[in-house]
C-alpha cells in the first residue's frame, strides 16, 4: 500500500512538471501577420521583429511562408553571415515550419533559395541561459517626425501592401509623433479613416482626406503632415477596385 502511494505521488509530481512546462512553453510566429517572405527592405524587418520578442528555452518558432517559394534553414553563425545553405542544421521545405529553441544559446535561420538570403531573408535570435530581467526604465524620448516609406515616398508599392507593412514594422511610434507623406500632386493622395475602413480601404467618411498641397511650382514633389494625437490608419482612395 505504502508503495503504491509513492508511486502515485511521483505521478502526480511528474504530471505537474510537465503542465508547468507545456504552460510556459510560447509559440512566435516569425514576422507575425508578415510571416516569412523576402522583406523589401533587407533583413530590417526580422531583425526589428526578433529585438521585439522575448524568446526562453522550450519556445517554438513557427515560420509561415508559401511552398515551393519560400523554405528555412536552420544554420551556423559562419553560415548565416556568409549566406551559405550548403550543410544546414535543418532545412525545412513546408509551412508552417517549427522549430523547438531546445536549449539556450544563439540560433541562425535563412532561406536555402537563390540570393533571398543576401537580399535580407535572415534571422537571428538569442535565448537566454535563465529568464530575462526587467530592462531598466528609459528616459521618454521626444517627438519624432518620420517619413512615410523613407526613400520610397507614398506610391503604389512595388511589393503591395507589404512595403508599408514593413516600414511601419521597423519604427517605434509614441503620441505626438508626426507622419509625413511625401507624394506627386495628382497622382497620389492619403487619408485617415477608422480601421473598419481601413481593412475594406473605404474612403467616403475619411475622417481627413489631402489631395494636394501647395508647393512652389518647382516642386512636383506634395507633403501632408499629420500629427499622431490618436491611433491612426491611412489608405489611398482610389487602389480599390
Amino acid at each position: 500500500m505504502a508503495g503504491r502511494i509513492i508511486e502515485l505521488a511521483i505521478l502526480a509530481i511528474s504530471v505537474s512538471a510537465i503542465l508547468r512546462n507545456t504552460a510556459a512553453q510560447k509559440k512566435h510566429v516569425v514576422g507575425d501577420e508578415l510571416g516569412w517572405f523576402l522583406p523589401p527592405r533587407g533583413p530590417i524587418a526580422y531583425d526589428t521583429w526578433a529585438s521585439l520578442q522575448t524568446f526562453s528555452v522550450g519556445d517554438i518558432l513557427a515560420f509561415n511562408f508559401i511552398n515551393e517559394e519560400q523554405d528555412v534553414a536552420q544554420v551556423t553563425n559562419e553560415a548565416y553571415k556568409t549566406c551559405n545553405s550548403t550543410n544546414p542544421i535543418s532545412l525545412k521545405a513546408t509551412s508552417p515550419a517549427n522549430f523547438s529553441l531546445h536549449s539556450p544559446g544563439d540560433y541562425y535561420f535563412i532561406s536555402s533559395f537563390d540570393r533571398h538570403c543576401l537580399l535580407g531573408q535572415k534571422l537571428a535570435i538569442s535565448v537566454p541561459a535563465s529568464s530575462p530581467q526587467p530592462s531598466p526604465a528609459v528616459s521618454p524620448r521626444g517627438p519624432i517626425t518620420y517619413t512615410v516609406g523613407d526613400e520610397l515616398g507614398w506610391l503604389v508599392p512595388p511589393a503591395a501592401e507589404i512595403a508599408y507593412h514593413t516600414w511601419a514594422f521597423g519604427n517605434a511610434f509614441i503620441v505626438g509623433d508626426t507622419l509625413v507623406f511625401q507624394y506627386i500632386n495628382g497622382a497620389q493622395d492619403v487619408a485617415e479613416v477608422n480601421k473598419e475602413a481601413h481593412e475594406n480601404c473605404e474612403t467616403k467618411k475619411a475622417i481627413l482626406l489631402f489631395m494636394q498641397v501647395v508647393q512652389p511650382a518647382s516642386s512636383l514633389i506634395s507633403q501632408a503632415s499629420i500629427s499622431t494625437l490618436a491611433p491612426i490608419r491611412f489608405t489611398v482612395p482610389w487602389i480599390k477596385s
